[in-house]
């Protein structure tokens, strides 16, 4: 009697895509430093602000339809690639094949869904991002912040009406 041996076929499951990929070493480690400067923050925090906007605005790119929103560490790092050197923000948004609007909460044409909160959207964003492969910092999301600094959202969310950034939190 002869026996077989079956092998399972291995499973490689990728690694998350960090935020910080998505545009070149020079132009990331630029923005880190800017932000540094500006926001007056630790280098791996703003590392984590520049990474985790950089994988959000990827993610609401291929996902326009899905209501998502930056926690205030994140919307940190979004203002930092809006205002830290446009042209990488435009290469970035041509690179995923649409422009990602940054919008205030407060905009006339700012859109909610019903039930929508800060806590349930920053969870919808930080899964959307995983699913969309990038890696998610639970630190930049999740209730480690808002415990020790009491607030979730900024107040800014993308839009994809052509408004532009109206943000008018100390942009």
């Amino acid at each position: 009697m002869s026996t077989a041996t079956v092998t399972e076929p291995e499973l490689h499951v990728a690694e998350p895509i960090p935020g910080r990929t998505l545009i070149p070493v020079e132009d990331f480690d630029r923005l880190v430093a800017r932000t540094v400067a500006k926001e007056n923050i630790e280098e791996g925090l703003a590392t984590a602000c520049v990474d985790q906007a950089l994988a959000l605005v990827a993610t609401i790119a291929s996902k326009p339809d899905v209501h998502m929103g930056p926690s205030d560490l994140v919307d940190i790092g979004w203002h930092a690639l809006l205002h830290g050197d446009t042209r990488v923000y435009h290469a970035l948004c041509d690179r995923l094949g649409r422009f990602v609007h940054h919008v205030p909460d407060d905009a006339d044409d700012h859109r909610l869904e019903p039930g929508d909160d800060a806590d349930n959207i920053l969870s919808r964003t930080a899964n959307a991002i995983a699913a969309a492969g990038y890696a998610v910092d639970p630190y930049m999301w999740g209730a480690q912040y808002a415990q020790t600094h009491g607030t979730f959202t900024r107040g800014c969310n993308p839009d994809d009406s052509g408004s532009g950034c109206h943000c008018g939190n100390a942009c």
